[in-house]
């Protein structure tokens, strides 16, 4: 994903999906709240089918590189786009990157490590009825 952009709001109609951060620094905004989910380099996040989502490059000046990975046998047959969220997404995007400081983050995704078990390390868990944030 190019500096400063985002995708289109949107939710998979009935693909659940992963996504992992492989370089640079990501928001994932979900919800009707468009609430943020920040994950970096090595971390995942798992967003259900359903779930309302925007991705978003936190930087300006450097590329963002994911996979991801869907339960959808078309790749993009379920997508719903809900253009009546895209204002607020850019808001919140906007603010994001105006408050986004890779130096702190990487040294609180090392932090966020280091209290983790092994296996729970780099996934972040986006529940259908609540959200648990794992990380």
């Amino acid at each position: 994903m190019p500096p400063g952009t985002s995708s289109q709001v949107h939710h998979h109609s009935h693909s659940d999906i992963v996504v992992m951060c492989v370089q640079g620094w990501a928001a994932s905004l979900i919800g009707p709240e468009l609430e943020p989910r920040l994950h970096g380099p090595g971390e995942f996040i798992y967003i259900p089918a359903g779930v309302l989502h925007m991705a978003v490059n936190l930087s300006t000046t450097e590329e963002l590189v994911a996979v991801e990975s869907r339960t959808d046998p078309q790749f993009n047959e379920d997508v719903v786009v809900s253009p009546e969220f895209q204002a607020a997404g850019e808001a919140v995007a906007a603010t994001l990157r105006a408050e986004f400081d890779g130096d702190a983050a990487r040294a609180a995704q090392k932090e966020r490590a280091a209290q983790l078990p092994p296996a729970l390390a780099g996934f972040d868990v986006v529940g259908l009825a609540e959200r648990a944030f794992v990380q």
